[in-house]
């Protein structure tokens, strides 16, 4: 696979785990909660657990997701739909992908709301983090393409997370 020697840079480093049949399936979708895991992991952010805090609302995260949602959500990486919803088994799209990957790392990203690299970003709420991902060769695109909108594979994932942690 194409990506292979990336989720196996982030394996050696317990950043990603295989599926219990011992596979990586990097041509799998990955959900908002495991790219937050594996973004916060790779830039070495701990999970945390709310203590009494009020604001942090989100009513569709059990187990493993509490503490690594929490972490983000404290540091400005993620937000929710709304005050209670994160929608954590929801597919994530590269586009936010981009932007929790880039977060977790504090890359700094310039507003370059009036340039782009792809055509189809133009207007697209992410620019910003799409032209630094693509600016910083992190990304690319195929036929002139980005389609942020798109799920992200586990691969394209691992790929991202692997070029921010060097």
């Amino acid at each position: 696979h194409w990506g292979k020697d990336y989720f196996n840079a982030l394996a050696a480093q317990n950043v990603v785990t295989g599926y219990a049949d011992g596979g990586f399936h990097p041509n799998d979708n990955i959900n908002r909660a495991e790219l937050v895991k594996m973004a916060l992991s790779a830039a070495e952010i701990g999970e945390e657990v709310p203590q009494d805090d009020n604001e942090f609302a989100f009513t569709d995260l059990d187990g493993w997701q509490i503490p690594w949602v929490y972490a983000a959500w404290n540091r400005d990486i993620v937000s929710g739909y709304d005050a209670e919803t994160f929608a954590p088994a929801k597919n994530v799209t590269r586009a936010e992908a981009l932007k929790i990957a880039l977060l977790s790392f504090e890359v700094e990203v310039p507003n370059t709301n009036d340039e782009w690299a792809f055509e189809d970003t133009i207007d697209h709420w992410a620019l910003s983090y799409i032209n630094k991902a693509y600016l910083d060769f992190v990304v690319s695109g195929s036929d002139g393409s980005f389609y942020p909108d798109n799920p992200i594979t586990r691969a394209e994932a691992a790929k991202i997370i692997n070029l921010l942690s060097h």
